[in-house]
């Protein structure tokens, strides 16, 4: 079983809570990849920005196949 350091996140969903989750999990690097999931391309483009995600994508079905554990926040 992996640990949570070796563990893939898809959070889905970066508004408020998706966002602050995703953003606790990158400064605390509780996750080895935290990828982003969210409608918006804008949203996904800052949340990189400000380093609140690793990768990102629009794509819900080419995100979830990469996560240990998956975060819904919609």
């Amino acid at each position: 079983m992996k640990t949570l350091s070796e563990m893939k996140v898809v959070v889905v969903g970066l508004g408020q809570i998706g966002g602050s989750l995703a953003k606790v999990f990158y400064k605390k690097k509780i996750f080895s990849e935290i990828i982003g999931v969210d409608k918006d391309l804008k949203t996904i483009e800052k949340a990189k920005r400000l380093k609140i995600i690793h990768q990102g994508t629009t794509n819900l079905k080419l995100a979830i196949p990469q996560a240990d554990l998956v975060v819904l926040a919609v």
